[in-house]
Order: structure tokens, then sequence, then C-alpha cells
């Protein structure tokens, strides 16, 4: 497993969604139900949306982190590494379900 190195701290979760959106939420939600370890994050701030996926998520109970800009996606050591910002995450499956839009900060 890789080292922490400037991240301030590693979070470690069973399963990690990439986008919030119906398709995340709702495997975010089937895993959360069956009682997965899961965490969903999404680059967010889009006027509207963010409300409603925030509203989704309280009322689910979901764990969702909102304005995250995903920097790397690898795979070490059998587990995921996600690096966003100054914190990292690990996860030993991963879902993507991010639009394919551009501006949705995870297709490059």
């Amino acid at each position: 497993m890789s080292q922490a190195g400037p991240h301030k701290r590693t979070e470690r979760y069973e399963t990690i969604v990439i986008g919030g959106g119906p398709s995340g939420l709702a495997a975010a939600y089937e895993l959360q139900r069956r009682g997965v370890d899961v965490l969903v994050l999404d680059i967010g701030g889009r006027p509207g949306v963010s409300a409603e996926l925030e509203a989704y998520a309280t009322r689910y109970d979901l764990n969702v982190r909102l304005g995250v800009s995903c920097r790397s996606l690898r795979y070490i050591g059998g587990q995921f590494e996600i690096v966003a910002g100054d914190l990292r995450y690990e996860a030993a499956n991963v879902i993507i379900a991010s639009s394919a839009e551009e501006e949705s900060g995870w297709v490059k």
C-alpha cells in the first residue's frame, strides 16, 4: 500500500461511488441497505443540483461529500486509491457513476 505522503489523512471505505447523480446515489443506497460501508464523492456545486443531492442523501442517510474533485484514481496493492485535494481515500471497490460531461470534473 502506498504511503500517505503530503496528504493530511486517509479515509478507508469498503466501497466508494464516484458521482452523486441518480445512478450513483441509487448504487450507494442499495449498498448501504446491505450493510456496506460506502462513500459517495461528487464535484457538486451546480445550482439546484447540490440541494437535490443533499436532500436525497439526508433522506436516506447516505455519506456524501460534495465539492470533491479527484486528482487521481489508482489500483495499488489490491485496493483503490483516490486522491482529492489533501485527502486520500482507499476502498476495496469503486463504482464510477460520473457524468460524461467535461465539467463533471472526473473526465479529463
